[in-house]
């Protein structure tokens, strides 16, 4: 009969098919009955295959459209279901379409499931907004509110200007009805209906593809991911503004708990894209080349925060732990570097996001070695001199006059010094996090720290304790970087001495300024001069390493001694008015030296120092009152 068909429909026939419609409704019938006794599979195949869809696409997109803004949109998977049909809709005169009609079929099901997943993620985006916001109602500032509204007014101004009522946390969860439905409940309601649409089916099977529908969701939500992290980190670099880690980290639990939740709707690996994504933002760029948490937080630390403490405007407190702002600013810096927020940083970033961190902070210290360097190259016949003939006090007060930069010597130190006390209280925090997370793992390091053995070379050891935030007497991060600054090992440990000569003999002209003051509540002066203390410790212990001399103990000594000689004439000035205002903060930072290097002992500093003049100090600084002067911002010396 088909073949009658194809003879009867040419041009050249003697009868067409057109002029017998009745032997053609009779051989149609016969047909179609012999093959519903004899091929009833095949029938059920052909009046339930779809592919015929294929010639109206209009009409799939429509029924996509109207069934994935309605309450079916569960039902929604049957159109790409219906796509992978469209080469079943083949006739038996056209082979080579199939080809076609294969890779068509390919194209929509590949695009309807990207729409599907893309629905899904936009609404796990609304979610996360509203759960990020019922998050950030606990913090803790939020109680000020309940402060305010349980005192009494005062006055009539207070009645004039009502404040906006302050909602509890919990509040949002209190229905009137059941026909109450909020916009939380909506977007529940629909990610349950595309979520069951999306697990419906394993897998669909087109042209020799296979598409596995719930796989399609890890990229949406990887971005989606992203996104909130950017978010919630609300980064301005015009501004300088950026959250604070404990508000962030705070926000990422909160969506991650959210999304931990998804995996009752969808089987899904949450763990992958949580790795996947976090990993990430403790590189300075993402996959795909946008900043990150570390990018962008590296660059507020450094060019934000120390950069402000390297002006003076915020001072270093040891025994807070943290920088604290003594002038206006446009953020307190107590609120961004105590500990709480330092350790929150150290759970965002991870051991590699600290790490990037700590080294961009010792590129900045090699750079301001890089120019002390110069300024010793400048001075290097008199500080050589000065090395020699340091009992000699006529030599000296000739020598010192014709040091140039004294006054820059000093503020790159302090620069240093901030810097190696920020990197500090990282690797303390740090090391409170691994400590908590992983306990055992850190016994190891430390352990294997403790017993390798001396004679060997323990640079691997030292860069494996540090990125754990175990403290080491040699920084090998440090040494690192000061390696390119080392090209002869002989006369760069003449040019490190010399430093060091310079350091000490610019430590006295700190007394004669007004901001070197003391803060008992602190622990530290006003313009971070005992920051020079911890950059003398660092820089020693790097600098005689790398040229091969471990003379580490006798350069501190030469230092100690230089300087105790230096700081002593202070108080050899005949008229008293011309004896520095602020004499005793500067022997405070002899003592602060000894207690902070592995190197010194206190009976080494009684033998060249008079331990009375360090108790006076001690109570001369706590005995004076705090005073409120406003501190000189310095120029940036090439920070």
């Amino acid at each position: 009969w088909m073949r009658l068909q194809a003879y009867m429909s040419a041009a050249r026939s003697q009868s067409h098919l057109h002029e017998n419609r009745s032997l053609a409704t009779n051989l149609n019938s016969v047909i179609f009955h012999t093959r519903m006794v004899d091929q009833l599979d095949e029938v059920l195949d052909d009046v339930s295959d779809l592919g015929l869809l294929h010639y109206y696409p209009k009409v799939l997109e429509y029924a996509f459209a109207v069934c994935n803004n309605t309450s079916q949109a569960r039902y929604v998977i049957a159109v790409p279901q219906t796509c992978a049909m469209f080469v079943d809709g083949n006739a038996r005169f056209c082979v080579e379409e199939r080809t076609t009609l294969g890779e068509r079929g390919v194209k929509a099901v590949n695009h309807y499931l990207e729409l599907i997943s893309k629905d899904v993620s936009q609404l796990f985006g609304q979610m996360c907004d509203e759960y990020v916001r019922l998050n950030s109602t606990l913090f803790a500032y939020h109680a000020t509110h309940i402060l305010k509204e349980g005192r009494p007014s005062r006055g009539e101004k207070s009645r004039k200007h009502p404040q906006a009522e302050f909602i509890i946390p919990g509040k949002e969860s209190e229905r009137k009805s059941r026909e109450h439905v909020s916009r939380l409940d909506n977007c529940f309601a629909q990610i349950n209906d595309l979520c069951y649409t999306l697990n419906h089916v394993p897998s669909i099977m087109v042209w020799g593809h296979t598409f596995v529908p719930r796989e399609y969701l890890l990229g949406p939500v990887e971005e989606q991911f992203v996104r909130v992290l950017c978010s919630l980190l609300k980064y301005q670099h015009e501004a300088m503004d950026i959250a604070r880690p404990s508000e962030v980290l705070s926000g990422v639990i909160g969506f991650m708990t959210y999304l931990r939740s998804v995996e009752n709707f969808v089987n899904i690996d949450m763990t992958r894209v949580f790795n996947v994504v976090l990993l990430q933002q403790t590189q300075l760029l993402d996959a795909h080349g946008n900043p990150t948490l570390c990018s962008q937080y590296t660059a507020w630390y450094l060019e934000s925060l120390l950069r402000r403490v390297a002006n003076g405007n915020i001072c270093y407190s040891p025994c807070r732990k943290s920088f604290i702002s003594h002038h206006q600013l446009q953020f307190r810096a107590e609120v961004y570097s105590d500990p709480q927020e330092l350790k929150a940083l150290c759970e965002l970033l991870g051991p590699y996001g600290i790490r990037c961190l700590g080294d961009k902070c010792m590129s900045q210290v090699t750079g301001q070695v890089q120019e002390l360097k110069k300024l010793v190259l400048t001075n290097k016949d008199a500080l050589h001199n000065l090395r020699m003939n340091y009992d000699k006090p006529d030599v000296c007060q000739d020598m010192q006059r014709r040091i140039k930069g004294m006054d820059e010597v000093l503020q790159r130190m302090v620069i240093i010094g901030v810097i190696i006390n920020f990197r500090k209280l990282l690797m303390e925090s740090m090391l409170a996090v691994l400590k908590k997370r992983i306990p055992f793992m850190i016994g190891s390091i430390l352990d294997f720290k403790d017993h390798f053995p001396i004679e060997q070379d323990s640079l691997v050891v030292d860069e494996m304790a540090t990125s754990a935030g175990i403290k080491c007497d040699y920084d090998p991060i440090l040494k690192n970087c000061l390696r390119s600054l080392c090209d002869n090992p002989q006369e760069d440990y003449v040019n490190w001495c010399l430093l060091m000569v310079l350091v000490a003999i610019c430590l006295p002209s700190l007394a004669y300024r007004d901001t070197t003051i003391f803060r008992p509540g602190f622990e530290g002066h006003e313009n971070n001069a005992h920051c020079v203390v911890s950059a003398v410790n660092y820089l020693s212990a790097a600098f005689f390493t790398l040229t091969g001399n471990s003379s580490v103990g006798e350069r501190m000594n030469e230092f100690l001694a230089l300087a105790t000689s230096s700081l002593l004439k202070l108080g050899q000035v005949e008229n008293e008015k011309e004896l520095p205002k602020n004499r005793e903060s500067v022997y405070i930072l002899l003592d602060m030296l000894i207690q902070e290097s592995p190197f010194l002992t206190m009976d080494l500093l009684e033998s060249c120092f008079p331990y009375a003049l360090l108790r006076n100090a001690y109570n001369w600084a706590y005995k004076k009152k705090p005073t409120s002067r406003k501190e000189k911002s310095g120029g940036d010396v090439g920070y």
